[in-house]
């Protein structure tokens, strides 16, 4: 498949977690070469991915007209660039109230976080709060990135070391 033609996709699944014959509903392209990351805002109306291709290195906002859903999604023209943080973005995730955003890069080996003035709102009101270094960790270019529903815990994934990271945060989120 040609990486400019890349799609994201999303499938049923007919018995609640379990992915075992779960078939495509809906596809969807990005306006993005090469999406890296998904996050459902609160109640499903929109999807954020970031991207790290052409025009890349930024959260892109789609509409879920059915919640939790890419079937007649489309794009909001809503994007924050997150060049400023690094590039290569790979992995987005929010806090429980959705205030809170976290972005992780591999070029500059942090995780990033931002405040949401109002959630799940990225086009206005989008303050960078700071950053994690990952760089002493594994090979410092951590993919995958996800919290406990309490915000207590971090979890982070790492290709060159093949590792999985957990973290125990002072402060939740």
């Amino acid at each position: 498949m040609d990486i400019k033609s890349m799609l994201m996709t999303t499938s049923s699944i007919v018995n609640g977690y379990c992915i075992a014959s779960a078939p495509i509903d809906a596809t969807f392209t990005s306006n993005s070469s090469e999406p890296t990351g998904t996050a459902w805002s609160i109640d499903g109306s929109k999807l954020f991915y970031v991207s790290t291709w052409n025009p890349g290195d930024r959260v892109a906002e789609v509409n879920c007209p059915k919640p939790y859903t890419i079937e007649s999604a489309s794009h909001t023209g809503n994007y924050y660039a997150t060049l400023s943080q690094g590039s290569y973005p790979q992995s987005i995730s929010f806090n429980a109230t959705h205030t809170k955003m976290f972005i992780s890069f591999t070029d500059t080996k942090i995780i990033a976080q931002y405040s949401l003035a109002t959630p799940d709102v990225i086009s206005t009101g989008v303050t960078y709060d700071g950053s994690f270094s990952t760089a002493s960790q594994g090979n410092g270019e951590h993919h995958g990135l996800v919290f406990s529903p309490d915000g207590t815990k971090m979890m982070t994934t790492s290709t060159g070391g093949h590792d999985l990271f957990e973290y125990t945060l002072a402060t939740p989120f």
